[in-house]
């Protein structure tokens, strides 16, 4: 080649020939046996293009399709499935001059998306720690807000990208540890989760009064808006202490408590810690007799569910068959709010007898997982079939119907009476696959919405039971899509495990106090939410999805374990 041809050579080379990694996986890869699915979403699509995984190392052709283009709720786009390849590696995915970033195929890709969030525990502890990123704090934790006496409920964890204790949401912590720990055992150090969960049972311990219920929280809001959100001088009476809000926290959050300590309670015994053990039962069992004293006549979905766990907990913590029946009672009330003989939509349940709007829970989905519990404990009991039947009109008229309405496989936040954003209807309900816009509202007045992580999370858990439970394995591909969406298979190609894979946005940062939250390995961002149209958006550095908040982290470490421990005995 001479100068000038050389010269035309670079001047001249089309750009656009250059790689495009456009085709979505999930960031950290996939173990042998699990589904596995890549996509390639535009308008501007081709009808059709022949789809390859290469071998990165050798080049060679592991499986070849050629796709068409569908149209689905978020636009044209193809879907490889490569499911079928299962040999330990590292590939590509290549259509039309698009790529995929590397994927791994390996027994240990899951590892870190467990074992990484346990580990973010630690750096968000409060109180006298020597592992949370500003040790020690608020020592003096805190002033009761009905008779501003001292009573020390220093400890426990961080939440939402700030320094408040909200116990609705920061037990969560203590369910996804427990449940990390009995899938996969201490994931980081031998001892560490038993004592990360007393880390955190410390704080909730201290916020139980003595007729059992436990308080709403320290650190939040008591007169306005993020008023107890401040660090302290860590030193009594200087008037900087922050506030226990001494109202009980919701009757769900009362019965994840009671659920929370009878988990604490048998990984305690698996270490010899009888009398710690003894010291939550009793704790989840006073708190069980106040809920049940405070149920009501028409408890709500989101309550049944919660309870119906947390008794099955403490009957795997008791041996005690007294439990099993109780919960049994309330898988009854339950089905009872089960929506059988819609058009478009079946399987979901209603809000409670009371309220007809269908049940959506943005925190997770504690009924669908309840179901799969009493199967998977009870399978002999007379309700059995019952469940069954109930779950498996969720999983199938439901999860599976609406996944189906997209390219990544994604389930709805839930249905609505009116329409919400977006105008997507299913008979005479309308559905968002993200929380509305205006759904709710915060402390300060202002809209609230957040990302749907815990959400998706938790119903993938219900699926990937569910798979065993009803023999059908393509809920298993719906499970597993749904901890993709979370590992990067998204429009943005975000993974929203902080500082695990690729393309991490800028992370919420609290104006209120200084200094703000750091970023922290393992962190689950509340995760992508949807405009007003219901297409996936995401806000960087906004609290609606780049905060750090515990239900996400809960659910998507209790996902990751669950299909980590189902591929290696598959």
């Amino acid at each position: 080649m001479n100068a000038e041809e050389l010269k035309a050579h670079v001047l001249g080379r089309d750009f656009a020939s250059d790689a495009r990694a456009c085709i979505r996986t999930n960031h950290l890869g996939y173990m042998p046996a699990a589904p596995k699915f890549a996509v390639l979403e535009g308008d501007g699509l081709p009808e059709e293009l022949e789809f390859c995984l290469v071998a990165c190392a050798s080049g060679r052709t592991a499986l070849r399709q050629r796709l068409y283009a569908q149209q689905g709720d978020f636009g044209r786009a193809m879907v490889f499935d490569f499911s079928q390849v299962r040999e330990h590696g590292s590939y590509y995915v290549s259509a039309g001059g698009f790529r995929s970033y590397p994927i791994r195929i390996g027994m240990n890709v899951l590892d870190e998306v467990v074992s990484a969030p346990v580990e973010y525990f630690a750096a968000q502890r409060c109180g006298p720690s020597e592992t949370g990123y500003l040790s020690p704090c608020h020592l003096e934790d805190g002033i009761r807000s009905d008779n501003g006496q001292h009573q020390d409920v220093s400890g426990g964890w961080h939440d939402a990208s700030d320094l408040r204790k909200w116990v609705s949401a920061t037990i969560d912590g203590m369910v996804g540890l427990a449940k990390v720990y009995e899938l996969c055992g201490d994931v980081v150090r031998s001892g560490g989760i038993l004592e990360e969960l007393q880390w955190g049972n410390r704080y909730f311990l201290h916020m139980q009064e003595p007729q059992g219920y436990v308080m709403s929280h320290c650190g939040g809001d008591v007169y306005a808006h993020s008023d107890s959100n401040h660090w302290t001088d860590n030193l009594p009476g200087t008037g900087d202490e922050r506030v226990i809000q001494v109202k009980p926290a919701e009757l769900s959050c009362q019965l994840r408590f009671v659920a929370a300590q009878a988990m604490t309670a048998r990984v305690a015994r698996s270490q010899g810690q009888e009398d710690y053990a003894k010291t939550c039962l009793q704790a989840g069992l006073r708190c069980l007799d106040w809920s049940r004293a405070h149920l009501g006549a028409s408890p709500s979905a989101e309550t049944l569910g919660e309870g119906i766990t947390a008794c099955l907990e403490l009957r795997r913590a008791t041996g005690r068959e007294t439990y099993l029946e109780l919960a049994a009672d309330w898988a009854r009330q339950a089905l009872a709010l089960q929506a059988w003989d819609e058009e478009e939509a079946r399987g979901f349940f209603h809000t409670s007898a009371q309220e007809d709007e269908p049940y959506r829970c943005i925190q997770g989905d504690p009924l669908c997982i309840a179901l799969c519990l009493l199967l998977e404990q009870a399978p002999q009991h007379a309700d059995a079939p019952m469940w069954k039947e109930g779950l498996e009109r969720w999983a199938l008229g439901y999860a599976a119907a609406f996944a189906a309405r997209n390219a990544y496989g994604l389930l709805p936040y839930g249905l609505s009476a009116k329409d919400l954003g977006g105008g997507r209807r299913a008979g005479r309900y309308f559905y968002r696959y993200f929380m509305g816009l205006h759904e709710r509202q915060d402390s300060n007045d202002t809209a609230w919405w957040v990302g749907v992580n815990a959400n998706i999370a938790a119903m993938g858990i219900a699926l990937a039971k569910a798979s065993q439970l009803l023999a059908r394995p393509e809920l298993l591909a719906i499970a597993q899509r749904q901890l993709d969406w979370i590992l990067g298979a998204n429009p943005f190609d975000d993974c929203h495990v902080d500082l695990l894979g690729r393309n991490h946005h800028e992370p919420f940062v609290q104006n209120l106090f200084v200094p703000p939250t750091p970023r922290i390995r393992g962190a689950v961002l509340n995760g992508l939410g949807g405009t007003q149209e219901d297409q996936p958006a995401l806000w960087s550095g906004s609290y609606h999805t780049c905060e750090y908040w515990t239900p996400m982290v809960c659910h998507t470490m209790w996902l990751a374990a669950t299909l980590k421990e189902f591929y290696r005995r598959a």
